[in-house]
C-alpha cells in the first residue's frame, strides 16, 4: 500500500557570510548553493542557530546568487539528502525559490 507524503518546507533566515555561490553544470544548468542561518529563541530566552545548506537551480539560481551575505530570505523547497565533499550524507533544502525579505 502506498502512503501519501508531501515534501515541502519553508524557512526564514539570513544568508551566511559566505553568500551564495553560482556554478554551471556540464549541461549549462545554473546552480546556486549557500547556507541559511535560522535563529530561534529558546524557552530559556537564549538564541540558538541552525545552519541549513540550500541549493537552487536554473534562472532562480542566477537571481539568488546576487543576494548579499546577511540578507534575510525566505527559502521554499524540499528536503533533500546529498553527499558532501567528505563523501558523508547530509540533509539540506533544494529550492523552488529564495525570496529576499
Amino acid at each position: 500500500m502506498a502512503t501519501a507524503s508531501i515534501n515541502f518546507c519553508a524557512i526564514l533566515g539570513r544568508i551566511s557570510d559566505r553568500g551564495m555561490t553560482l556554478s554551471y553544470t556540464n549541461n549549462g544548468a545554473a546552480k546556486a548553493v549557500g547556507t541559511l542561518i535560522v535563529t530561534e529563541t529558546r524557552t530559556d530566552g537564549r538564541e540558538s542557530q541552525s545552519y541549513v545548506p540550500i541549493t537552487i537551480w536554473g534562472k532562480r539560481a542566477e537571481d539568488a546568487s546576487t543576494l548579499a551575505a546577511g540578507t534575510l530570505a525566505l527559502m521554499q523547497g524540499k528536503v533533500k539528502s546529498f553527499k558532501d565533499s567528505k563523501d558523508e550524507w547530509r540533509m539540506g533544502i533544494e529550492g523552488f525559490e529564495l525570496t529576499p525579505i
